[in-house]
């Protein structure tokens, strides 16, 4: 009898530690995920930056290719 209870506690054990091991696992999964989607969140802000940046210098060329073209007219 008591060894049937010893054996019953060690599976309930067993058991516990495998459900544990398997949440663990499933918050590291998740947290990763979020890491990746906040990189990923990251890379997109820098990349829409980097595009305005880019546009905004272009309209600034293009607005003192206007003011040149504006002023050579003159003469």
């Amino acid at each position: 009898m008591m060894m049937m209870m010893m054996m019953m506690m060690m599976m309930m054990m067993m058991i516990i530690m495998m459900m544990m091991m398997m949440m663990m696992l499933l918050l590291m999964m998740m947290m990763m995920m979020m890491m990746m989607m906040m990189m990923m969140m990251m890379m997109m802000m820098m990349m829409m930056m980097m595009m305005m940046m880019m546009m905004m210098m272009m309209m600034m060329m293009m607005m003192m290719m206007m003011m040149m073209m504006m002023m050579d007219d003159d003469g």
